[in-house]
């Protein structure tokens, strides 16, 4: 689903403040793989803790833009190009040795900021989590995601579903696999207040 146009249309009719979607359905490799066997298990702690530790190369655009349309999985992903990206104030974060990311879109008129473009393309699975921490630590408190595994998962994180919209098959990526993935709604969450 080409999520991205769907905020579009709905920010045209002045309903929300977000820029884009937070690709949640990354759950493949960011929230349910186990540890990649073929992965040292002292690179999987390096990249864990270069995450806790905010090594990253900040809003280098490009870099993070060839990022997600190198993921595997780039048919959940909103597309993004540099310039898009550098004119609507998005915050990007790819970690330093690793194609590892994620960015912030903070909102002119609200205060919230959009936890968006979640990825990992490399062969160490399982950081997902530690990549939300990052992004709300940073100050991210609003994300979108299909509904399915995530829902439960940013329950838990604290994120309350406060809106969601039915799929729409006419923002539906060309590669999307209806048989595999169904047509999931796509579910608004806000970081419960403290």
């Amino acid at each position: 689903m080409d999520v991205l146009g769907i905020v579009r249309e709905y920010k045209k009719s002045g309903k929300f403040y977000t820029h884009a979607l937070y690709e949640a359905s990354l759950w493949h490799n960011l929230f349910t793989h186990a540890i990649n066997e073929d992965a040292d298990p002292k690179e999987v702690e390096a990249v864990k803790r270069a995450i806790a530790n905010g090594e990253y190369v900040r809003n280098d655009y490009k870099r993070f833009a060839d990022e997600l349309r190198g993921n595997k999985r780039n048919f959940f992903l909103s597309k993004y190009e540099p310039e898009e990206m550098r004119m609507n104030g998005m915050e990007t974060y790819s970690l330093k040795d690793y194609p590892i990311g994620f960015a912030l879109q903070r909102s002119n008129d609200s205060d919230d900021v959009d936890i968006v473009g979640v990825h990992n393309n490399s062969n160490i699975g399982g950081v997902g989590e530690d990549l939300v921490d990052s992004a709300v630590s940073l100050g991210g408190n609003t994300l979108d995601h299909y509904d399915g595994f995530l829902s439960d998962f940013y329950g838990k994180k604290g994120f309350e579903e406060y809106h969601r919209i039915p799929w729409d098959d006419k923002y539906a990526d060309p590669n999307w696999d209806y048989k595999k993935y169904g047509k999931p709604d796509v579910v608004y969450r806000r970081l419960k207040r403290k």
